[in-house]
């Protein structure tokens, strides 16, 4: 119980990093080491109330089944585990809930004003975010603003997440190339590839997120209008 356990507890504690410092499927692969975690919980719940009732009247409990039980789930959480690398990454620092709070920030109102600005610029005149590992500290290095004074701006004045923004642009520029290709050439796949997603999975998520519609919806739709 102890390991998926912990896994719960550090996922929770990476959530709130990856959300504000990358925009890939990251936050969707630990979404699934999450539910598996539980899942496993869940099970071995189960498994020691089988094992109390059991023992009660006298009936072995562990079985083949069990044990293979506990390795598929085992081996599920260190697969995301070891292919995203997110829980234990010690580069994905977790940052305290009490550092979100930019009560006693240096940057004056007209800073946070012309940086947000700045920000809204850039990713309207550039696509550097369509580059699937496009980060926090990238987009801190192309406007010149220090990562956290632009966590502040992201979070407090533009009211969400570097996670939500860009996958909102994203999801804008899949729309217009929507719009434009050939639907009989140009696969859904392909166009959120295009658009800065680095999964089939995160193209949908994202775009069901900010559209309300599936793109598949979305261009049948345009399709008959």
């Amino acid at each position: 119980m102890v390991y998926p356990s912990l896994v719960l507890y550090l996922s929770n504690q990476r959530k709130e990093c990856l959300r504000q410092d990358y925009a890939g499927n990251l936050v969707l692969a630990l979404g699934w080491i999450r539910i598996i975690a539980f899942l496993f919980l869940i099970s071995i719940g189960v498994g020691i109330l089988r094992m109390t009732v059991e023992l009660s009247v006298g009936v072995r409990y562990f079985e083949l089944w069990d044990i293979i039980r506990y390795v598929v789930l085992l081996t599920a959480i260190g697969y995301f585990g070891l292919r995203y690398g997110m829980v234990y990454a010690p580069e994905l620092a977790y940052v305290p809930k009490a550092q979100s709070n930019y009560k006693y920030s240096p940057l004056k109102k007209n800073e946070i004003e012309r940086y947000a600005a700045t920000i809204t610029d850039f990713l309207d005149t550039n696509e550097a975010y369509l580059d699937a590992d496009f980060s926090l500290s990238m987009l801190s290095n192309s406007v010149n603003i220090p990562k956290h004074h632009l966590s502040q701006i992201i979070n407090a004045e533009m009211n969400t997440s570097f996670y939500s923004l860009i996958n909102s642009k994203r999801v804008a520029h899949a729309i217009q190339k929507l719009k434009v290709s050939d639907k009989a050439n140009y696969t859904l796949e392909a166009i959120g590839y295009e658009s800065g997603f680095n999964s089939k999975s995160a193209f949908f998520h994202n775009f069901k997120k900010v559209t309300g519609k599936t793109p598949k919806q979305f261009l049948k739709e345009i399709g008959s209008s």
